[in-house]
């Protein structure tokens, strides 16, 4: 049961959950209402491959991970000795499976889509993630690619242009791109202690924690400044606005907590507390995405 209990939290079941919803989130933006019962073929697929790619990508990663995480996070399921390297790797591989099978039950090119990112995600945990930012970039780019698989569901369920969804699809990936990317600075704050020692080139191994801080404050600023953009175009109905505005308060208030003590205690919550918000963001999307 203990080893159970460490697969689920090597997964970040969490993290998954909200990839498979970002996923229908797309799909109902692009299709401008949530989708009718009878197109449960395609919906339940597209939401598996989001949650089991993204679990994948996490099993894979704390497996390459694990000399660092010996020194950020022992009490994680590998170093920790519950989960073992070959489970890890086992568990991965048999998530990326399924992910890809239920991709091309939707669509030949929702498989060539989660194909390239799943590829992405394994060369990130394997060679880019010691390459500081341009790791960051790349996980990103994977945070914000769930909303286009949900437009690519979208045309395969009905053969037709996006309704005008294509550009608020843009809009809300770039938000989710511009949030994850502060928030990867923000964990490299967290992290610095095992990353200098293990030759991760984070920004806050590079330049320094306040540097590093003040980057990620940069993307965080941007998320909010772009979340802005929806609804002065009138791309979004008012629902759009309660949730919007307290993910903004929230990146506010975790832009000032962080700036003022730049311990890892403190990057830790920050980087926790800007998941909630993206979590709470992305149900503003939906409400605020459907006509």
């Amino acid at each position: 049961m203990k080893k159970v209990y460490g697969c689920i939290r090597l997964i970040r079941p969490i993290n998954c959950f909200m990839t498979g919803l970002a996923v229908y989130v797309g799909l109902c933006i692009a299709l401008r209402r949530i989708p009718e019962y009878t197109y449960i073929t395609q919906i339940v697929p597209s939401y598996v491959t989001g949650f089991t790619l993204c679990g994948a990508s996490m099993a894979i990663n704390d497996y390459f991970d694990l000399p660092v995480d010996r020194i950020n996070a022992p009490n994680r399921p590998i170093p920790s000795g519950i989960v073992s390297p070959n489970l890890a790797l086992t568990l991965s591989i048999a998530m990326l499976i399924i992910g890809l099978i239920s991709a091309l039950t939707t669509s030949p090119i929702c498989l060539l889509y989660a194909t390239l990112f799943a590829a992405l995600s394994y060369l990130y945990s394997w060679k880019l993630k010691r390459l500081g930012f341009i790791g960051n970039i790349t996980v990103s780019l994977s945070v914000s690619a769930p909303f286009m698989y949900g437009g690519l569901t979208a045309l395969a369920i009905t053969n037709t242009h996006m309704n005008g969804g294509f550009l608020l699809l843009l809009l809300f990936s770039s938000i989710a791109f511009l949030a994850n990317l502060g928030r990867e600075v923000t964990k490299g704050i967290a992290d610095i202690e095992g990353d200098r020692v293990h030759g991760v080139k984070s920004l806050a191994v590079r330049y320094g924690a306040r540097t590093a801080c003040i980057i990620a404050s940069i993307f965080y600023l941007a998320a909010v400044a772009l979340s802005l953009i929806p609804p002065i175009l009138g791309m979004v109905s008012h629902y759009y606005y309660p949730f919007i505005m307290f993910v903004d308060i929230g990146f506010v208030y975790s832009i000032a907590k962080l700036s003022r003590n730049l311990s890892r205690d403190t990057a830790l919550r920050v980087k926790n507390t800007v998941l909630l918000l993206m979590l709470v963001g992305l149900i503003g999307f939906m409400f605020g995405g459907l006509t």
